[in-house]
C-alpha cells in the first residue's frame, strides 16, 4: 500500500510539472458618447447585440489565424494540432464582456508577456473595427435617406402635376389635394432626416462622434490564475487517491507447492 501511494505521490508530482500555468491579461474599452447631440437616427442596434458583431468579427477564422501566426501561439502543438483546432482553443481563450458602457477584452495563455501582447492586439481590432463600423454605417445611412428622400419628392412632384390638371369642382379634386400634402409630409420627414443623417457623418468625421477608446491598457499578469500552490496540492491529492485505489488491488495468491 505504501508503495503505492508513493507512486502515486510521484505521478501528481509530475503531472504538476507538466501542467502550464495559465494567465490572463484583461484591458477595458469606454465606449465614450458623441460630444455633440446625435440624431435620432443613431444606431437601432442594442448594446449587446453591437457587442456580438465585434466579437464574431475579431474571432473570425481569419484574423485568429493571423494573430497566432503573428505571436506564434501554441509552439509545442503546433505540428500534432489541426489549424482550426489551433483556431478553436484560442477562440476559447478569447473573451469579450459588456459592463454598462465598458467592455473588457481578455486573454488567457501559458506565458504571461504574450497573454499581454495578444489582449493589447485584440483591443486594437476591436477598436479599428468600431471605427470602420461607423464610417460604413454613416455611408449606408446617407445614401438610405438620399434615394428615399429623392423617392418623396418624385412622388411630391407628380401629386402637384396632377392637381394641376384638374379643376376644382372635379370629385377628384380633395383626394388629389390630400395626397399632395402626405406626399409633401413624406418628403419633409425624410429630407429631414437626410440632414440629421449628413451631420452625423461629418461628427463622426471631425472625431466629435461616439468613439471607442482604451481605458485601462492590457495589464501584465503578476501571478497565474491558479496559485502553483493549489495545482501542486490538487495534483499531489489526485496521485497518492489514484496510488491509493492501485493498492487496494487484490494481488494473485501464490500457490503453496506440495511436498513430497
Amino acid at each position: 500500500m505504501a508503495a503505492g501511494a508513493v507512486a502515486g505521490m510521484l505521478l501528481g508530482m509530475g503531472a504538476w510539472r507538466v501542467l502550464p500555468a495559465s494567465y490572463t491579461s484583461e484591458a477595458v474599452l469606454m465606449l465614450e458618447p458623441a460630444k455633440l447631440p446625435q440624431a435620432s437616427l443613431a444606431d437601432t442596434v442594442s448594446p449587446d447585440e453591437a457587442l456580438n458583431l465585434i466579437r464574431n468579427q475579431v474571432t473570425t477564422r481569419n484574423v485568429l489565424s493571423i494573430v497566432i501566426r503573428e505571436f506564434g501561439l501554441y509552439p509545442h502543438t503546433g505540428r500534432v494540432s489541426t489549424k482550426e483546432s489551433l483556431i478553436s482553443r484560442m477562440r476559447k481563450s478569447v473573451r469579450m464582456e459588456r459592463d454598462g458602457a465598458l467592455t473588457r477584452v481578455a486573454f488567457t495563455y501559458s506565458d504571461r508577456v504574450t497573454a499581454q501582447r495578444v489582449t493589447e492586439d485584440l483591443s486594437s481590432r476591436v477598436i479599428d473595427w468600431f471605427k470602420s463600423k461607423q464610417s460604413n454605417r454613416d455611408f449606408v445611412v446617407v445614401q438610405h435617406f438620399e434615394w428615399s428622400a429623392g423617392d418623396a419628392l418624385d412622388s411630391w412632384k407628380k401629386a402637384d402635376i396632377q392637381i394641376h390638371r384638374i379643376s376644382p369642382q372635379d370629385p377628384r379634386f380633395d383626394a388629389a389635394t390630400l395626397d399632395r400634402s402626405l406626399f409633401q409630409a413624406d418628403y419633409e420627414t425624410e429630407q429631414r432626416k437626410l440632414t440629421e443623417a449628413r451631420g452625423l457623418q461629418e461628427t463622426d468625421q471631425r472625431g466629435t462622434g461616439a468613439a471607442m477608446t482604451i481605458l485601462d491598457p492590457a495589464s501584465l499578469p503578476e501571478a497565474p490564475d491558479v496559485p502553483l500552490t493549489e495545482v501542486a496540492l490538487f495534483s499531489l491529492g489526485a496521485g497518492l487517491a489514484a496510488g491509493f485505489l492501485a493498492s487496494l488491488r487484490p494481488r494473485p495468491r501464490r500457490r503453496l507447492l506440495a511436498t513430497a
